[in-house]
């Protein structure tokens, strides 16, 4: 319709595809539930990360901007770095490697064989074995000390 007003600037190059050089904008507003509160929020920070051809990413709201660990006790804070250093494994050859996930999984077959609910099979030749996945977690004691390991 030629009464529309045209949010695009098309500019064509000898034979070349068309491009838009602008995208249409909008208004951006607070949403009215914030309307009796004061927020400020940084629109965007910018982080750069290291790779060999340089891509940088862009992150809303970094909670390294925000968060402080000033105000937390010296417990509280071993706790917290206990938690956040602890890597539970991803998948079975890394769990493998470490002697308390080695031990718990044989417990889990143990006790899976006393209840009678698991019995190794050989496949027949024609059968395709389904997938199984087991998901490795620590939980911890308030002090940060492991309280058990778990296959979930």
């Amino acid at each position: 319709d030629e009464g529309q007003p045209n949010n695009y600037e098309i500019e064509t190059n000898e034979g070349e595809e068309a491009q838009a050089k602008t995208r249409p904008t909008r208004i951006r507003t607070q949403p009215s539930r914030f309307k009796d509160f004061v927020v400020q929020v940084p629109l965007s920070v910018k982080h750069s990360t290291s790779t060999s051809n340089q891509v940088t990413s862009t992150v809303r709201c970094p909670i390294s901007n925000f968060v402080s660990y000033d105000k937390f006790s010296t417990n509280r804070k071993a706790f917290l770095a206990t938690i956040i250093n602890n890597d539970d494994p991803k998948c079975f050859k890394k769990a493998a490697q470490d002697a308390r996930w080695h031990e718990a999984m044989q417990k889990e077959v143990k006790a899976l064989e006393k209840n009678g609910t698991w019995t190794l099979e050989y496949l027949p030749e024609e059968k395709r074995a389904i997938d199984s996945k087991w998901v490795y977690k620590v939980k911890f004691k308030q002090n940060g000390k492991v309280e058990s390991t778990r296959l979930v």
